[in-house]
């Protein structure tokens, strides 16, 4: 590791816009992704889809390398599909990968597992249609007795907390979302969840801020407590792509518009 790890937040949430232009050239696709990422990325017809996937791979190397100061990231796929570090130089890191409308995000933890998740409210528009497959009884009623304005903000508040946690905890959504039962106050809390999963006071949630309306979440599972900096570092898409994972530099800027349930503040670096 690196001098620069101790000062690192920890969790950290790292994030870059997609661009917008046309898809990405096939040759950085074949530089950055492994052969059974590159077979799903030819398999994506849309650029969007295409950006998702190399983004999200570039990302995470200029995170690691740069960032955490590993000099050769090797990722493994455990049995339910969660990339992980096997490397013993990976120190106890563990990341996440996850992306939302215009972002792709990478969190990465030095203590337990993480899970992250991002999704824009205009996604959910239709959230009470949705709302019985993923919000519980209790959770439904909750968000109704709020006013009707803040009702599709708080059904994408438990959207992103819930994929967190199930992400945190290796499943994903093949755990069932409505076996997953949160408060929705100020902050989000987990009440319940499936017996095969960890008690819910082992995890412990973040909401950090995006703008332009969309809403974050991270997920912590572990006996220390995540110390949350309340930090959303961005990074320059153009950069990255054009340098590949050894420089994103740029300049730093506080984005006092990021909307926020908690005071997080969107960082460029």
């Amino acid at each position: 590791m690196t001098g620069l790890g101790p000062v690192l937040p920890n969790p950290a949430l790292y994030v870059v816009r997609l661009p917008e232009r046309e898809g990405p050239d096939p040759v950085l696709a074949a530089r950055w992704l492994e052969r059974a990422e590159h077979e799903r990325f030819e398999r994506f017809r849309q650029a969007r889809d295409r950006w998702r996937l190399l983004l999200g791979r570039i990302l995470l190397r200029h995170v690691l390398t740069v960032r955490y100061g590993m000099a050769d990231v090797q990722i493994a796929v455990s049995k339910r599909g969660r990339p992980f570090l096997p490397s013993l130089g990976s120190a106890g890191l563990d990341f996440n990968i996850t992306h939302g409308g215009a972002w792709v995000g990478v969190g990465v933890t030095r203590v337990g597992a993480i899970g992250v998740d991002i999704v824009a409210e205009s996604e959910l528009t239709d959230w009470e249609r949705l709302a019985e497959h993923f919000l519980a009884p209790d959770e439904r009623r909750e968000i109704h007795m709020a006013p009707p304005q803040s009702r599709r903000v708080l059904a994408a508040r438990a959207w992103v907390a819930k994929e967190a946690v199930l992400k945190a905890a290796g499943y994903g959504l093949e755990v069932d979302p409505l076996a997953v039962a949160l408060g929705l106050g100020p902050a989000v809390t987990v009440r319940r969840l499936p017996a095969a999963l960890p008690e819910p006071a082992c995890f412990h949630l973040h909401e950090p801020g995006l703008p332009n309306r969309y809403r974050a979440a991270i997920a912590c599972l572990g006996n220390d407590g995540c110390r949350y900096r309340n930090e959303v570092t961005e990074l320059d898409s153009r950069r990255l792509v054009g340098d590949g994972a050894g420089s994103a530099e740029g300049l730093d800027y506080t984005d006092p518009d990021a909307p926020s349930r908690d005071g997080s503040v969107a960082k460029r670096a």
